[in-house]
């Protein structure tokens, strides 16, 4: 099956029986494509793990609410996606495997609606003013952002960005700081491509901008009854969340001491890395 031609058929069918939906999405589709191939491939290969497909799709239907879908939105999609599967089987289609089909996304789906309610009470995206853009490479930028109302999230926490130049297109990043660490927050983003988020964001965004902040997300945080030793390992831009991590560590344990590894070499920085991961414990001397 070729999920870019499903896709299409998805998209169309959804469309011609739905017209009010296509307001909220991107004039292009493009960007699209990928996210909901990705989430289908995970529903069919997790088949056996429903729950962690509940853990998955309960995310995905909070994390859409910044798009601006409603719960009732995800029935039209449901018959859609059912339509583009017979259009794409053509004579392979059968009863028996339309249900099967029809039990499977219905899982699915009732996950994606049960997580869409569940963040009804909270606002979909704040705004927040691009206080300054700084390159640190012609395809690397450190952006910080000021919300213009009170944002809520913990360090390792990552949120979605949408850039006025691609209205209704999203992207994930880490916040590169603790909380309360400053008024403003930070982001390092890495241009992956033409056309998308990250090169909007790089290449087209400026102080005085504004862009919209999704709720924070992800379970990448401290457990405040945790203790022994914990290593960090990040590259390129993951360094954000390790960041927000130690700063958080910081302000919990002042006797914390940093060891970065870090080289101009790749080869120098993975044989480095493997040192330092290879590493029995630091001596606890010195701590209270």
């Amino acid at each position: 099956m070729s999920f870019d031609e499903l896709i299409g058929h998805l998209y169309r069918a959804l469309f011609a029986r739905h017209p009010s939906p296509r307001s909220l999405f991107p004039t292009s589709m493009e960007f699209q494509r990928a996210p909901l191939a990705r989430a289908l491939w995970y529903l069919i290969e997790h088949l056996d793990r429903p729950d962690a497909i509940v853990e998955t799709f309960t995310q995905l239907g909070r994390d859409h609410r910044g798009l601006g879908l409603l719960p009732a939105q995800y029935a039209a999609f449901e018959t859609a996606l059912g339509e583009a599967l017979r259009a794409q089987a053509g004579p392979r289609w059968t009863p028996e495997l339309g249900q099967a089909w029809l039990r499977m996304l219905r899982f699915g789906v009732t996950a994606l609606v049960r997580g869409a309610e569940a963040a009804l009470r909270e606002p979909p995206f704040w705004r927040a003013t691009v206080t300054s853009r700084r390159l640190l490479a012609p395809d690397l930028a450190l952006l910080r952002l000021r919300p213009h109302e009170t944002f809520r999230h913990r360090a390792g926490q990552y949120v979605a960005l949408e850039s006025p130049r691609l209205p209704r297109t999203w992207r994930p990043y880490c916040p590169a700081g603790a909380p309360g660490a400053r008024e403003d927050i930070e982001f390092h983003v890495r241009r992956t491509g033409p056309g998308g988020v990250s090169d909007a964001l790089v290449g087209g965004t400026a102080a005085g901008d504004e862009v919209r902040v999704g709720p924070p997300r992800g379970n990448l945080t401290l457990d405040d009854a945790a203790d022994g030793e914990l290593r960090l390992v990040a590259r390129d831009t993951g360094w954000a969340a390790m960041k927000a991590l130690l700063q958080e560590l910081d302000r919990r344990h002042p006797w914390l001491t940093v060891v970065p590894v870090v080289d101009t070499s790749p080869e120098r920085a993975r044989d480095r890395m493997a040192a330092a991961l290879t590493r029995g414990p630091a001596p606890a001397a010195g701590r209270p």
